[in-house]
């Protein structure tokens, strides 16, 4: 199965399958901090102590998506924390960039249409559902089955927990019942990559006060 990158996983949960729609905001958020986090596990950038972003390896990722992102932090004229990339990053662009790489996959396909000829109504319904089916069952495997996760699969929980995306994964009946595993998960993340936890801890701290502030949570 062909692995995705953190942010093309976070918008197939954050997108319905059928419908093909998302909540803005929520979807926005996806992109971003996927991207940035993508960039974190590659070693592209890096967060010092004072949380601010510093480019390790501007060269072309190959992936349009995290090639954009790197590109406007590496021009950047001043140094940035993480919260304010996400604040900059979080937007339509990112999140129709994010989009057209599942679509590039044959992921899903764009069904956007026009409501009442003037206002888009944007529509990406799935049309292979394999890939969020395996998504899917590697975090079910991970909180359900106990199933040691990989760093990625850990990240992925992290920040799909952030946004309010596991309701795509898990029963609310299932998510109450797994708190504490999802916690244990977390915590021996730390333990394992406490470099990889501080940047997933950074960008969940950038979540969360990107959908207080778009009126989310």
């Amino acid at each position: 199965m062909q692995q995705f990158p953190l942010y093309a996983e976070l918008m197939l949960l954050a997108l319905h399958d059928e419908r093909g729609t998302a909540n803005a905001q929520k979807a926005d958020v996806a992109a971003a901090a996927g991207g940035l986090l993508e960039l974190l596990l590659q070693k592209r950038i890096a967060v010092d102590d004072n949380g601010v972003v510093e480019v390790i390896d501007e060269a072309p990722t190959d992936d349009t998506t995290l090639d954009m992102i790197l590109v406007e932090v590496a021009s950047s004229t001043k140094p940035r924390k993480l919260k304010s990339w996400m604040k900059r990053l979080a937007n339509k662009t990112t999140r129709v960039v994010a989009i057209h790489r599942l679509m590039d996959d044959g992921v899903v396909v764009d069904k956007s249409t026009k409501v009442l000829g003037v206002f888009d109504r944007s529509a990406y319904p799935e049309i292979d559902p394999g890939p969020e089916a395996e998504i899917v069952a590697r975090l079910r495997r991970a909180v359900l089955d106990n199933e040691d996760p990989s760093e990625r699969t850990a990240s992925l929980l992290g920040l799909a927990k952030a946004i309010k995306l596991l309701g795509a994964a898990f029963s609310r009946q299932e998510l109450r019942g797994h708190k504490g595993r999802i916690t244990e998960i977390m915590d021996e993340y730390k333990l394992v990559n406490k470099a990889a936890a501080q940047a997933l801890a950074a960008v969940e701290s950038a979540v969360v006060g990107a959908l207080v502030g778009a009126g989310v949570v």
